[in-house]
């Protein structure tokens, strides 16, 4: 890997990636069994899903390790991945 995961950027990355992760899962869960298969459902996630993105974003922009090998990298790229298969939850119903 690149870098060193000593650091405590790479700490405070790592658990912000994945608490918004947890928070947009959690929000979203709730919209879709609110309102299941309903298009206020859908409604609903499409700014959730926005903000948990923009600060994804936040956090891409922020991270010292420019590298893709780098475990703050990773780990927002991996949380973006989950909020988007999260996503399909009120989209489907």
């Amino acid at each position: 890997m690149a870098g060193d995961f000593h650091t405590r950027q790479d700490w405070i990355t790592l658990a912000l990636a994945f608490s918004v992760w947890f928070a947009h899962f959690m929000i979203v869960w709730s919209i879709s069994i609110a309102f299941p298969g309903m298009a206020a459902g859908r409604w609903l996630a499409l700014p959730v899903t926005l903000a948990a993105f923009g600060g994804l974003w936040w956090l891409w922009r922020r991270r010292q390790d420019k590298t893709l090998a780098s475990v703050s990298s990773l780990s927002v790229l991996i949380a973006a991945g989950a909020i988007a298969f999260s996503t399909l939850s009120p989209l489907i119903g």
